[in-house]
Formats: structure tokens, C-alpha cells, sequence
């Protein structure tokens, strides 16, 4: 009598059929992903921000309300990283923003802290990077202001 022995195992289709699921799942998240980190470095700009506005109004109290351009001025460090250039300050109490920085990169953006701490984001060539962080993009009143910035 003849043994038939049975073979385990995917047959081509099943494989295929797997391999397009899977790489219908991954084009899907990889976006959502590089958002949630850019969404990260955004945060870190922020925080670079916060310190700087805090050692601007610092430096006001000592100097008569006035507000310095030289970074080296205020009594604060902050590290130059990978992510972004250095940032830069404002020394006009009455502009539309105190300090700024630029991200570096192919999707650049540039973020600025005003007098009163709220943060606005201006999208370099309209990539839309500032929605995909999860900020407004700033108006044209502010942007038209602050164009002569990187």
C-alpha cells in the first residue's frame, strides 16, 4: 500500500497575499510615525524657547524693560543640536516676537515664542510641516514681519 504523506507549508498565493497586507500596514503608519517625531523635535524647540523668553524678561528687569539681541547677553545656555540651528533673540520689546529658532532639515520650519509665551510657527516654502507638528501656521500680519528670518 502507497503512503501518502502530507507536505506542510504556505503555498505562493498565501505568501503574497501576507506580503501586500504587510506592506499595506506599513505605508500606512510610517507617515503617522515620522509626525509623532517630528511632533517631538517641535517640543524640543519649544522648551529652547520657554528658557529664552524666561532669561529675555530676566534681562528686561535689569535693563530697564529693554530686550537684548545678544544671545550671549542673557543668563542662559542653550546647546546647539542636531535638529536645529542656533537660536536667535530679539532685542525690540514691541515686535511681534521675542526669540526664534530655525529646524534644520528638508521640511525646514522656524518657531517663535512671543512676549506673552504662545508659540508660532512659520513653514519654509508652505511644506506644511507646522500642521503636521500640530501647530497653526502664523498669519500673514506676523509672517510678513518675520520673513527677513531663517
Amino acid at each position: 500500500m502507497l503512503k501518502i504523506r502530507k507536505i506542510y507549508g504556505f503555498t505562493l498565493l498565501e505568501v503574497m497575499v501576507t506580503v501586500i497586507i504587510l506592506g499595506v500596514a506599513v505605508l500606512l503608519a510610517v507617515p503617522i510615525f515620522f509626525n509623532i517625531v517630528e511632533a517631538n523635535y517641535a517640543e524640543e524647540g519649544k522648551h529652547k524657547l520657554q528658557a529664552l523668553l524666561g532669561a529675555q524678561k530676566r534681562y528686561a528687569i535689569e535693563h530697564k524693560d529693554l530686550y537684548t539681541s545678544n544671545i550671549a547677553n542673557l543668563d542662559v545656555d542653550i546647546l546647539v543640536s542636531a535638529t536645529f540651528f542656533a537660536p536667535y533673540v530679539n532685542d525690540n520689546i514691541t515686535a511681534s516676537f521675542i526669540a526664534g529658532i530655525g529646524r534644520k532639515g528638508s521640511n525646514p520650519y522656524t518657531l517663535f515664542i512671543k512676549d506673552d509665551g504662545t508659540f508660532v510657527c512659520a513653514s519654509s516654502n508652505n511644506n506644511g510641516m507646522c500642521t503636521k507638528i500640530g501647530m497653526q501656521e502664523c498669519n500673514e500680519a506676523f509672517c510678513g514681519a518675520v520673513k527677513q528670518y531663517p
